[in-house]
C-alpha cells in the first residue's frame, strides 16, 4: 500500500482548538467519513471514499477538497495544528476501491454503536464472563442476563448446553429468535466469544459481540448501572445444533499429521511446551499443532489479571484484517486448511475461531472447547512438548 501524507491548510473564521473528537458518519460515495469535529466551530475535516472533505454544517453534508491525487490511497488521521489540519496514519480508499474490511462486520459492534442503540426494541444485551460478579456490581444498562463459565460448560455433563437447556435460557431472558444478541463481557471477552460459539450452533441468526468487552466499556467511561431490566420470558426455539462448527476428542485423533488438516493451540507458550500445566495432569500440547500464543497479564505481585490475546490491541478491540492474515499465515494457518482451535478451557480459542470464521471467513473451522482441560487429563491422549 502506498503511503501519503496529505497536508490540508483550511484558513477558518473562527478559532480553532486543538481539541478534537473522533468520529464516523457517512459519507460520499457510499462510504464512511473517517472525520475529526473541530472544537468552537461547526466545521469538520475528514477523509473517506474518494479523498479529503470539508463539512461546514456539522457533518450533514460534505464537499470533497481537490487535492490533486490519483493514486490508490489516502492516508488519513486527522491531527489538529492551527490552522493547519494533518491527515495522517490511516490508510482510506479512493473512489471505486475498497479496503480490507472484515468479512461479516456486522458481526462486531463498536462501543459507540451499543452506546446508540441502547434503547432500540429488538437489541438484547447479554453479558457472559467467569462468573457474574461483574454483572452485579454494575453493567451496561438494558443487559438482560448475565451468565458464567459454568452456564456455557455444565459441571453435570462437562458439556456445553443442550438444545432445550439453550432455549430455557434464552427464554428466561426475554429473547426472541428475531432479537438481535449483543454478547460482551470481562475476562477479556473470552466467556462472551464462547457463548457467540454456542449460539451460531444452535442457529440463532443475528449473534454480535461487543469489540473490546466490558473492558473497553468501562476504559472510556461509559455509564453501567446495577437496575436489572424486567423481562418477560418468550417461547424461543433453538435450531438443532450444527455439529460442524465443533471438534471433540476422536476426530482431532483422526485428523493429527494428516494431510489438509491444521490444530492450532492458543495457550502461551510455557503452556504449549509443557512447562506449566495450569493445574492439570499432563503438560504439552496436541501432537503437530502450532502455537499462536496469548500472554497471561499479571499484576507486580504476579497475580492474574487478564489474557491478552495477539488478535487483539491493548484495549481488547480485533486488529485489522492484514494484521490478522499476516499472523494466521506466518504460522501455516491458511483458508485452505481444515482447522481445529483449542487452548485450556475454549475461551482463547473461540476467540480464535471467532476472528478465522467471522472476521476471515475462513470456511472449515472446528472449536475443541473441551481442549486441554479434558486432553492433558486423559491418560491415553498423544501428547508433544
Amino acid at each position: 500500500m502506498k503511503k501519503l501524507t496529505i497536508i490540508l491548510t483550511v484558513l477558518l473564521a473562527t478559532t480553532i482548538t486543538t481539541h478534537a473528537q473522533w468520529q464516523q458518519t457517512n459519507g460520499p460515495y457510499g462510504g464512511t467519513i473517517k472525520c475529526i469535529a473541530i472544537s468552537g466551530s461547526n466545521i469538520f475535516a475528514g477523509a473517506g471514499y474518494g479523498g479529503v472533505f470539508l463539512s461546514t454544517n456539522n457533518g450533514s453534508s460534505w464537499a470533497e477538497v481537490n487535492t490533486g491525487l490519483t493514486n490508490t490511497y489516502i492516508r488519513a488521521a486527522c491531527v489538529i495544528a492551527t490552522p493547519v489540519i494533518s491527515f495522517a496514519n490511516q490508510a482510506v480508499p479512493q473512489k471505486g476501491v475498497t479496503m480490507s474490511t472484515y468479512a461479516h462486520p456486522e458481526v462486531l459492534v463498536n462501543t459507540q454503536w451499543v452506546a446508540d442503540h441502547l434503547n432500540d426494541s429488538n437489541i438484547r444485551l447479554l453479558e457472559v464472563g467467569w462468573d457474574t460478579s461483574e454483572y452485579e456490581s454494575g453493567h451496561i444498562p438494558g443487559t438482560v442476563a448475565s451468565w458464567g463459565f459454568t452456564d456455557i460448560q455444565r459441571p453435570d455433563s462437562h458439556d456445553i448446553p443442550n438444545k432445550a437447556q439453550v432455549e430455557s435460557m434464552l427464554s428466561q431472558a426475554g429473547i426472541a429468535n428475531s432479537d438481535t444478541i449483543i454478547i460482551y463481557g470481562g475476562l477479556s471477552n473470552l466467556v462472551a466469544a464462547l457463548e457467540f460459539w454456542v449460539l451460531k450452533i444452535y442457529g440463532h441468526k443475528d449473534v454480535r459481540l461487543l469489540d473490546g468487552g466490558r473492558q473497553k466499556w468501562v476504559a472510556e467511561g461509559r455509564l453501567l448501572t446495577t437496575e436489572k431490566p424486567t423481562v418477560k420470558p418468550t417461547p424461543y426455539v433453538a435450531q438443532e445444533p450444527d455439529w460442524s462448527l465443533r471438534a471433540d476428542k476422536d476426530y482431532i485423533i483422526s485428523v493429527i499429521g494428516q494431510a489438509g488438516h491444521t490444530i492450532v493451540d492458543a495457550r502461551p507458550v510455557d503452556m504449549y511446551i509443557g512447562e506449566n500445566k495450569y493445574g492439570i495432569e499432563r503438560g504439552g500440547h496436541i501432537p503437530t499443532a502450532v502455537n499462536i500464543p496469548a500472554q497471561r497479564i499479571t499484576d507486580s505481585g504476579g497475580n492474574f489479571q487478564r489474557w491478552q490475546s495477539p488478535l487483539t490491541h491493548d484495549d481488547g478491540s480485533f486488529k485489522s484484517v492484514e494484521e490478522l492474515q499476516t499472523l494466521f499465515s506466518e504460522k501455516g494457518v491458511v483458508p485452505s486448511q481444515n482447522i481445529v482451535t483449542y487452548c485450556v478451557r475454549g475461551g482463547l480459542s473461540t476467540y480464535m475461531w471467532f476472528a478465522l470464521t467471522q472476521l476471515l471467513s475462513y470456511p472449515n473451522v472446528r472449536e475443541y472447547e473441551r481442549s486441554w482441560a479434558e486432553w492433558g487429563n486423559m491418560a491415553d491422549t498423544p501428547i508433544e512438548k
